[in-house]
């Protein structure tokens, strides 16, 4: 048994601990054609072209990292000249790849043919022994293609490139993303649904942002806290358990191999579209957890970026928490029990105190330096006075995601926007306006029955204050009824 990763006896490269230290960060450089590069999140490999007679490279000089999807169930069934292989579907990959000990097994039959191409493993300088590449038909399915098969000397996992992958149909492309917002209007440039589909792979799957583990630090003097089960309804059970097992295969959680000094118990919330919303009550890991203080944007910061851009786009990072690695050493804080025993977590968890700092920080990193960019914890706004230079900051920002795996939900992005609605304001090309999500809810608000229904209404009133000439005097009989020891009474005054 031999880490492919470290390359050393005894474990495999899932568990290897060698990958926090060997993954650095590193600066994007540019090439010739001023692309930025992509390196990406990967156990294995980066190509360096030298030859460029096939439709699937895109510049002699550009180096590319192979992506592997770690952790995730992206092995598909390929046959190869009639022989049927296991591969990783991997769209971050331009080529076929297969390890030599594969070639020797099943396809020395079929004669090497001389390439000038170069594979770079990860944080490596020295290129790996490419032995040659043949001619093979693919087939999946009922589908049949025709592309060459790259042999790399060892034992490493086959590789089915990014090209055969759609070509195949185990992945299809983008076409368009929903639009989510009836404040937000866009315009139909084939340009944008061009550029979605050639970043397609940011769409498919849940990313592990690479160059990140997040140590949570504790206040020694509080004491942990070990909770019993709290029983789930009956009637939640079966969706939990899904959860958890939906958890498991997209390696957000884990078994818990030993016993753990904290362990928290789960919330479950019901979600606007009839499913549940799996959570933890971190209530007393908080207490203990020492926060790290990073500020957030302000709405006004915001809307004074946006202000004058008259095109926007809207993206929005896929389950974004998750994609943050949680460092194994403090992992056990992170234990939760349920009716099917106890987990704990590997990736950043919902509920914990300093999250929003936290994502806010490191989406700041990903995207540092970028203009038109404006980030709200796990929601970016790109913002352009054109068309053209929305799509050119798109394709930054879609390179940069590329580079550290960052995964985004097609369902929440929008594209090629002329107004944008930005809490509890709209911003297009005439300016800052109120949205009229929000004045619609006010107008069409119940008077409220008590102290706590009436301080929501005044929350939604607030987002829209700015807008409305003399907000505090009009809403002084309101706000006089939210303070302590008066009594509640509701008359013409409110």
């Amino acid at each position: 048994m031999k880490c492919n990763t470290c390359q050393r006896l005894g474990h495999f490269a899932r568990v290897c601990r060698s990958k926090s230290v060997s993954r650095k960060p590193y600066e994007s450089q540019k090439t010739s054609s001023k692309k930025t590069k992509a390196y990406r999140n990967v156990r294995a490999i980066r190509r360096k072209d030298s030859d460029s007679n096939e439709s699937c490279i895109e510049s002699e000089s550009e180096d590319e990292q192979i992506l592997f999807m770690e952790g995730q169930d992206s092995r598909v069934q390929i046959t190869i000249n009639g022989s049927n292989i296991k591969m990783v579907a991997d769209t971050g990959c331009r080529q076929n790849i297969i390890s030599s000990q594969l070639y020797t097994e099943q396809f020395k039959e079929h004669p090497l043919e001389s390439t000038t191409k170069q594979f770079v493993a990860y944080g490596q300088k020295v290129p790996l022994t490419c032995l040659g590449q043949f001619k093979a038909s693919l087939k999946a399915g009922v589908m049949t293609i025709h592309s060459f098969v790259y042999v790399i000397k060892g034992q490493d996992e086959s590789l089915l490139g990014r090209k055969s992958c759609f070509d195949l149909g185990i992945f299809k492309q983008v076409k368009f993303v929903k639009q989510t917002n009836s404040n937000s209007k866009k315009i139909n440039d084939p340009r944008l649904n061009s550029l979605v589909n050639e970043y397609n792979d940011l769409f498919h799957g849940l990313g592990q942002i690479t160059n990140y583990s997040l140590k949570i630090k504790l206040d020694p003097n509080v004491k942990p806290v070990n909770q019993r089960l709290r029983r789930i309804p009956l009637s939640q059970i079966k969706q939990v358990n899904d959860e958890i097992d939906k958890m498991l295969k997209d390696d957000v959680i884990e078994e818990v191999p030993e016993p753990s000094p904290w362990v928290s118990n789960l919330v479950v919330v019901p979600k606007a579209s009839g499913g549940l919303r799996v959570c933890c009550d971190f209530r007393e890991l908080n207490k203990a957890i020492v926060r790290e203080r990073y500020v957030l944007p302000k709405v006004e910061d915001t809307l004074d970026a946006l202000n004058g851009s008259k095109y926007f786009a809207k993206i929005d990072a896929r389950s974004g928490f998750f994609q943050l690695t949680l460092s194994e050493e403090c992992r056990y804080l992170t234990t939760f029990i349920t009716n099917k025993g106890c987990f704990r977590f590997k990736r950043v968890p919902f509920g914990s105190s300093d999250i929003s700092e936290t994502f806010q920080k490191v989406m700041e990193e990903i995207l540092f330096g970028l203009k038109g960019v404006e980030i709200s914890v796990d929601d970016v706004i790109v913002h352009a006075v054109t068309i053209d230079q929305l799509i050119s900051r798109l394709h930054e920002v879609f390179e940069r995601c590329r580079e550290r795996n960052l995964k985004l939900n097609p369902k929440k992005c929008e594209f090629g926007l002329t107004q944008i609605p930005v809490l509890g304001h709209v911003v297009s090309a005439k300016g800052i306006q109120a949205d009229p999500v929000k004045t619609k809810a006010i107008q069409e608000a119940p008077p409220p029955a008590n102290v706590a229904e009436l301080r929501s209404f005044l929350g939604v009133c607030g987002y829209v204050s700015k807008f409305i000439p003399n907000y505090a005097e009009l809403v002084e009989p309101l706000r006089r009824l939210t303070r302590q020891g008066t009594n509640w009474t509701w008359d013409s005054e409110q």
